[in-house]
């Protein structure tokens, strides 16, 4: 992980918890961060996992880790299927070279 990666996970870890005006400037910095798919992955986790530790935190953070935690996934979904509809062209176009070799 480069040391962006490293510090914006640092910041998130911090404010995961706070009761400040941290919470949703964190939580936009890391929707433009372009974040390699491990730490997205593990912020979406690390939310799911202190949704039970959120009990009496103000509603803009409730609603800020829940946004960010929707990005994130809609994110991850939309790289997921952009990999595979990629691999199925390349098997595709492997096969058709593999054809016209044989004849």
């Amino acid at each position: 992980m480069t040391t962006k990666t490293l510090i914006t996970l640092c910041a998130f870890r911090y404010a995961l918890g706070r009761r400040s005006y941290i919470v949703p400037v964190v939580a936009d910095y890391i929707k433009k961060a372009h974040l390699p798919v491990l730490a997205r992955e593990l912020i979406v986790r690390e939310i799911d996992q202190a949704n039970s530790l959120r009990r009496g935190l103000p509603d803009y953070a409730h609603k800020s880790w829940d946004d960010l935690r929707t990005f994130l996934l809609d994110q991850l979904q939309a790289e997921a299927l952009e990999l595979k509809k990629r691999m199925e062209r390349y098997a595709h176009s492997n096969q058709r070279k593999e054809s016209s070799k044989e004849k």
